[in-house]
């Protein structure tokens, strides 16, 4: 995490950790569902702002390579929804924002 507090992609593998051991914690029974799916909302809604925060970083849409960038960020949110990564609903969010920059 950044000084300024703001979660950026180089936080990606902290949450890939954190999530997978509260898989783990929750298949072993040391946390109930309830208190697992609040976790893995949290989750889902660290990597929407870490995705958001891609999109603030995106440069100038006038430049050539904005559908390239465009397009890796497209190819690694459906890959973080198909994983379950994150949640339909910050998807979905992350979906419009993204249909705002075509």
């Amino acid at each position: 995490m950044k000084k300024d507090g703001r979660i950026d992609k180089g936080d990606i593998n902290v949450l890939h950790d954190l999530r997978k051991n509260i898989i783990d914690d929750y298949t072993k029974g040391k946390i109930t569902k309830d208190q697992f799916e609040k976790l893995a909302e949290e989750i889902s809604i660290k990597y929407m702002d870490i995705f958001n925060n891609e999109f603030d970083l995106l440069p100038n849409p006038s430049e050539n390579d904005i559908q390239n960038v465009l397009g890796n960020i497209k190819k690694i949110i459906d890959n973080s929804y198909a994983t379950d990564k994150i949640y339909e609903k910050q998807y979905n969010l992350l979906k419009e924002r993204f249909s705002n920059f075509k």
